[in-house]
C-alpha cells in the first residue's frame, strides 16, 4: 500500500502479483494497472497508455480512456489531416 501511496504503481503491481489469491490482491493489481495507465495518459505517452488500458480489459472506464488516448495520438500523428478537416 505504501508503494501505491507513493505512486509507484508498477512496483506495487509486481508485489501484489506474487501474493496470488491473497485477499483483494487481484482487485488491487487491476487498480495499480489503471492508475499507471492514467499516469501514462497524463504524461502524453499515448501508445503506452493504450496498451496499459487494453491489458485491463473491461475495467472501469478503460474503453473510454483508450478512445481518448487514440484521439490524442491521432492528433499528434496526423496534424495536417486534422487541420485540413477542420
Amino acid at each position: 500500500m505504501q508503494l501505491i501511496d507513493q505512486g509507484r504503481y508498477r512496483d506495487a503491481q509486481k508485489i501484489l502479483e506474487k501474493l496470488g489469491d491473497y485477499q483483494d490482491s487481484a482487485a488491487m493489481i487491476k487498480e495499480c494497472g489503471y492508475r499507471n495507465a492514467e499516469v501514462l495518459l497524463s504524461a502524453g505517452s499515448y501508445a503506452e497508455a493504450i496498451a496499459a488500458y487494453e491489458a485491463l480489459g473491461n475495467y472501469k472506464d478503460s474503453a473510454d480512456r483508450i478512445a481518448a488516448a487514440k484521439r490524442e495520438l491521432m492528433y499528434i500523428t496526423y496534424p495536417d489531416v486534422i487541420a485540413a478537416l477542420s
